[in-house]
C-alpha cells in the first residue's frame, strides 16, 4: 500500500459500517518481521482509518499539530487519578 492509497483511504468517510472489517478478527503472525506484519494488516484491515472492532464502528484521525498521543494518555490517566 502506498502513501498515496493510505491518503485516498483517510479521506473516504463515506464507507458503511458493513464494508468495514472487524479488527478482532484479524490475525497476525508474530512469527514474521514487524514490517511484513504491518503490511499484511494493511492488506487485511482494507482501510486502517475506518474499520469495526466487534459493532463499533471506529474513525482514526490525527491532527498534524496536534498533542502526541503519548501526552494525550498521560494527561488522561491523570485526570483519572485526581477523580479517585
Amino acid at each position: 500500500m502506498t502513501l498515496d492509497e493510505l491518503e485516498h483511504l483517510k479521506k473516504n468517510e463515506s464507507l458503511e459500517n458493513n464494508c468495514l472489517i472487524d479488527v478482532q478478527k484479524i490475525n497476525i503472525d508474530t512469527a514474521i518481521p514487524a514490517a511484513e506484519r504491518m503490511l499484511n494488516y494493511l492488506k487485511l484491515v482494507k482501510n486502517p482509518y475506518y474499520f469495526m472492532c466487534e459493532k463499533t464502528p471506529v474513525n482514526v484521525r490525527f491532527l498534524s499539530n496536534g498533542i502526541e498521543l503519548g501526552e494525550k494518555l498521560k494527561l488522561y490517566f491523570l485526570g483519572l487519578k485526581r477523580e479517585i
